[in-house]
């Protein structure tokens, strides 16, 4: 709700709107991420669902774990760039910034890449109420390779930010 309406807002900067959507698509993509550790293929609810939804719109189906992570990694990139490389100033500490949600990224693409989710043939049986299988088995070598080089490039990425963010705090704090 946050995401959809914070631009209706009449006193905020437009820095501090797309940094409140960063935060919200960070946290929004941190409990996604929770929920399949937790449970594996979860159902992907994209914009919020109406008040007055029926039992058909509120009835939704698990998506393929493909799909999950991809849309975890998708909020992850969408909001990156509009965080804070670190957090100003000590009252903000606790807020996400760059560092943070690149680490996240980092952690979700090696769980992608697992074998754990990857291609996991023990749960090749798992299947939904549509018959969509939740766990594809039908990844080349390749794709399932694809799935650990992403992940080295989403570790890189999360160590050269983090690396940028102590080089900045050490800059700033001789000066």
């Amino acid at each position: 709700i946050l995401i959809e309406n914070v631009d209706q807002v009449p006193d905020m900067q437009e820095w501090e709107k797309k940094q409140w959507k960063a935060e919200a698509k960070f946290l929004k993509a941190y409990f996604h991420f929770n929920l399949i550790r937790k449970w594996g293929p979860i159902p992907i609810v994209r914009e919020s669902l109406p008040i007055d939804a029926d039992v058909e719109q509120v009835r939704v189906y698990r998506d393929p774990i493909d799909d999950c992570f991809d849309y975890v990694i998708e909020l992850l990139d969408e909001a990156i760039p509009d965080l804070p490389q670190v957090n100003p100033s000590v009252d903000e500490y606790g807020r996400t910034n760059q560092v943070i949600a690149a680490s996240l990224k980092a952690r979700v693409s090696v769980y992608a890449a697992s074998p754990l989710f990857n291609n996991n043939v023990d749960q090749a049986p798992l299947v939904d109420a549509r018959g969509i299988q939740l766990f594809p088995q039908d990844k080349s070598e390749a794709e399932q390779q694809k799935r650990w080089e992403d992940a080295v490039v989403a570790c890189k990425e999360a160590i050269d930010l983090a690396k940028l963010a102590v080089i900045g705090n050490v800059g700033d704090m001789m000066a």
